[in-house]
């Protein structure tokens, strides 16, 4: 498994390779505030028994870390995993955690 990132003018996404195919990925926007916007996550099903969804979200969350940024989910999944993760909220985006 190799994970790559594909940045874009104000929006990017990593790509998770297994084999060298492409097997999925989770893509963001950046806001005008400059924090992401998760906005979809996507496992191909050839590949849904092998759990990429998390080393996905693990490295979005590495790259806000990175980037001294917050997220603002939108995709479901991005959204379950901050669920499942608590310890992880003081990345959400300040404007997702009014709205909730």
């Amino acid at each position: 498994m190799e994970i790559k990132h594909q940045p874009e003018e104000g929006k990017g996404r990593f790509v998770v390779y297994v084999n060298d195919t492409e097997a999925g990925y989770i893509k963001y926007e950046i806001m005008p505030n400059g924090n992401l916007k998760a906005n979809g996550t996507l496992v191909y099903d050839e590949f849904r028994d092998q759990h990429l969804g998390t080393p996905l979200f693990n490295i979005l969350i590495n790259f806000a870390k990175e980037k001294s940024v917050k997220i603002y989910p939108t995709c479901p999944y991005v959204v379950v995993m901050f669920q499942k993760l608590p310890e992880l909220s003081n990345l959400l985006d300040d404007d997702y955690l009014k709205a909730k």
